[in-house]
């Protein structure tokens, strides 16, 4: 099995996910109704919020390939999602779910003092989980190799 390969593969894997998130949080962010409230530019966010959903979409359809009915063969797939790599997907979702419950804890706490929208609420708490577990999952595959 040629390593090198794999390894690309895996920082190829990484970059995207990096990228994904960061699309995904653009998206999202960009949306929040206390954004457009003193902007009378409502057009610019809804552009910046469909470059973020394009952006995400595209490395969406990239890291698909990384799936078992990706392109990639299945000897170097198995390399890619080994133990470890499992292991990180469980720590990647923790560490999500602690960021999307601690958001909406602190959200709580501040909804007694700053008056904010449901869906303003639910947006940072989807980013917050969604993002710190793509991150996560992407920077703890930069540590194990």
């Amino acid at each position: 099995m040629n390593f090198s390969t794999t390894e690309t593969l895996s920082q190829q894997r990484r970059t995207l996910l990096l990228i994904n998130g960061t699309g995904f949080a653009v998206w999202e962010l960009a949306q929040l109704d206390m954004l457009r409230a003193n902007v009378p530019a409502d057009m610019v966010w809804t552009m910046i919020s469909l470059s973020g959903a394009g952006v995400w979409a595209v490395t969406l359809f990239l890291l698909m390939r990384f799936g078992p009915n990706g392109k990639i063969p299945k000897v170097r797939l198995a390399a890619l999602n080994d133990e470890l790599a499992l292991q990180n997907r469980y720590k990647a979702f923790q560490t999500g779910f602690f960021f999307a419950v601690g958001m909406a804890g602190c959200l709580y706490m501040l909804a007694g003092v700053i008056e904010f929208a449901a869906r303003d609420a639910l947006l940072l708490v989807l980013v917050a989980g969604v993002t710190s577990a793509t991150y996560r999952f992407a920077l703890l595959e930069g540590d194990s190799e």
